[in-house]
């Protein structure tokens, strides 16, 4: 009996220190990541848009350096011939940098390839053109990722997790 009683106290001694640990630590998130989108055409000389965020210090790519926490809208015309490039550069508040970082992570891991098609079914034949593309490039401390749509069409097939991300991209002011 003293060792059943003995049991019971012990294990409501571990779940009192395992609340009070849990209620004392709180989630924080990291801030050395950055996040780069670029829609462009290959056949059309006067689309160039790019998007960039970086809450990393350095470099994002050679030699370039953007100021930490704000987002760059760099919007190029005419590239062909003597490209005129505006560039909006808006600060964002803690919360909207994590955002903009979450949802891009979450349409570059929703980005699947499937492989394995009936052998019964019509194959599936998609002709990329050298149109328009996307390319998204998350990185986070030492590590990077990144994804490439070709041919979007003014985003017409792009995922919902990408249309997502520009939506509330385009809603910052």
């Amino acid at each position: 009996m003293k060792k059943t009683i003995r049991f019971i106290l012990l294990i409501g001694l571990i779940s009192s220190c395992n609340y009070h640990r849990k209620k004392l630590c709180k989630e924080v998130t990291l801030d050395d990541y950055s996040v780069d989108i670029k829609f462009y055409s290959h056949l059309d000389c006067g689309v160039f848009e790019r998007i960039v965020l970086a809450s990393q210090n350095g470099d994002l790519t050679y030699r370039e350096k953007f100021k930490l926490d704000k987002l760059y809208k760099i919007h190029s015309k005419n590239n062909c011939e003597k490209a005129q490039t505006d560039t909006l550069v808006i600060s964002l508040s803690k919360i909207q940098c994590d955002s903009i970082f979450d949802l891009a992570n979450n349409y570059v891991n929703n980005t699947q390839f499937n492989i394995h098609v009936s052998a019964c079914a019509p194959m599936p034949m998609k002709v990329v053109l050298d149109g328009g593309s996307i390319d998204v490039n998350l990185c986070f401390e030492n590590q990077c990722k990144s994804t490439s749509y070709y041919n979007y069409g003014h985003l017409k097939g792009v995922s919902s997790d990408l249309n997502i991300l520009m939506k509330y991209i385009d809603g910052i002011k």
